[in-house]
């Protein structure tokens, strides 16, 4: 069967309808928070500062060793929100936000240590021109919604679910993340650009860029919702809706 983009988006939508209720809190602890907080206390170089790309990488390297713990806390925080959003739109009707949390709770390390495997070998695949690295991405796209979908506790269970689920399908699976990621990075682009300029002309100094913080983390944490819905959609696509698990609470 071939990956349908129309009816995943469809789907993606659809997916966010039916649950909104349930995954407003999620999406407000697990992604707003900690974006909020990643804005506050994470000193971001500013790019105008540099003359080089090779200082603008030297900057951002900077960044990333000062902040690092900080980073892998919020990072893992999200991971957890992901998972636990996952589970909930994968399942039968009827499912709990306390649940979900548990479950996502409980697939953090699975899911941590396949999203590790998976990334060195898409990061081996883009460096080998780039082409391997866009094909292995739709390739490993349902590997998370697996873990938690069909209560698997093994990462390399998990990406090996995945392959099979997207055979035949990763160029189409790639092509549909591309497209969104480009208009989603857009259009947030622009949302900043356009509310930034507006807070800096009514406000000054502290407070606008803690105001930019709220918008920007409001903004970021609907895009991750629509690629973690997405991750869905295409899950449920291509597996026919088929679980091998009823998706109860792990114990």
């Amino acid at each position: 069967m071939k990956f349908d983009l129309s009816a995943a988006w469809n789907d993606t939508i659809a997916l966010f309808n039916e649950h909104k209720q349930l995954l407003l809190p999620l999406v407000g602890v697990f992604y707003f928070l900690p974006e909020v907080l990643s804005a506050l206390l994470i000193t971001q170089p500013d790019q105008g500062e540099y003359e080089t790309f090779e200082q603008v990488i030297a900057g951002l390297s900077e960044t990333f060793s000062e902040n690092w713990s900080l980073m892998l806390v919020m990072g893992l925080i999200t991971t957890v929100g992901s998972l636990a959003i996952l589970w909930l739109v994968t399942g039968e009707k009827g499912r709990s936000v306390g649940d979900a949390i548990k479950v996502g709770l409980v697939a953090l390390i699975p899911a941590f240590l396949a999203s590790l495997l998976t990334s060195v070998a898409m990061g081996i695949g883009f460096a080998l021109l780039i082409i391997p690295g866009l094909y292995l991405l739709g390739r490993f796209s349902v590997v998370a919604t697996s873990i938690v979908a069909e209560d698997i506790r093994n990462p390399l269970t998990a990406i090996g679910r995945s392959w099979e689920l997207t055979k035949g399908n990763g160029w189409r699976i790639t092509l549909f993340l591309i497209i969104v990621a480009i208009v989603g990075f857009v259009l947030l682009l622009l949302a900043e650009l356009i509310f930034g300029g507006v807070l800096n002309m009514v406000l000054s100094g502290e407070v606008a860029t803690t105001a930019l913080a709220f918008v920007s983390a409001f903004f970021s944490a609907i895009f991750t919702t629509i690629f973690v819905l997405m991750a869905a959609a295409i899950y449920r696509q291509i597996s026919g809706h088929a679980a091998t698990s009823t998706g109860g609470v792990a114990s």
